[in-house]
């Protein structure tokens, strides 16, 4: 594999992790086969330009042909994006969301006519559909934020009976008003979120020069 397609899959695999989806995740995207993408992220096989710009726009990537003057303009722009949050602190924090979700529907189940849950799995969906590109303070924010589910979700998995883990949080007030105080932190945070300038959601994707590739 030369440098260049090499480049482009190492910023395929970064996106992918980026997002925390993992191969099979992206397969049942994409409707690629798994093994293609081991393969590609492995350099095992020869990236076809239509599976390149498949697997990019899933990934919030988009792949253009730029003059050759132009690259050192363009990558100063891509790095300047994702210097915004480490991508191992992005991929930390969708864990972190998909986690908080998964709590949310397990005691929207015991609970489906909760408002409070209900509101807490709308904004937590939203979140995890931004393509998060946070300044620091936000970045915090959201982590604060997500403690109270964490703490939920370790509390359930510690817990031989999912049954009774989830009576002793329905009846512990002290639970629900920290569910409460996070989800309308996180309310605020998805607002800031919508309302900023693009840059902060999402920054200029990444161009690749593709003069060399004959696939």
């Amino acid at each position: 594999m030369n440098y260049e397609i090499e480049d482009i899959v190492a910023a395929l695999k970064s996106a992918r992790e980026a997002k925390a989806l993992s191969q099979r995740d992206l397969s049942a995207r994409a409707g690629v086969p798994q093994s293609h993408i081991s393969k590609i992220e492995g350099g095992k096989v020869d990236l076809q330009l239509s599976s390149l710009i498949q697997l990019a726009r899933l990934l919030d990537l988009e792949v253009k042909l730029v003059p050759k003057k132009a690259i050192p303009a363009v990558e100063s722009v891509v790095r300047s994006t994702a210097s915004q949050t480490p991508s191992k602190e992005t991929a930390s924090t969708l864990n972190k969301l998909r986690q908080a979700e998964t709590v949310t529907e397990t005691l929207r189940k015991a609970l489906p006519d909760d408002s409070e849950l209900h509101r807490a799995s709308t904004v937590l969906r939203e979140l995890r559909s931004f393509p998060l590109q946070l300044q620091l303070p936000d970045f915090q924010a959201l982590n604060k934020a997500l403690k109270p589910f964490d703490e939920l979700q370790r509390s359930l998995a510690q817990s031989k009976v999912l049954e009774e883990a989830i009576g002793r949080i329905m009846t512990t007030p002290e639970t629900f008003d920290r569910l409460r105080h996070a989800t309308t932190s996180l309310q605020e945070l998805r607002n800031r979120l919508v309302h900023a300038p693009s840059a902060t959601i999402a920054g200029p994707k990444p161009a690749y020069d593709l003069d060399d590739d004959h696939a």
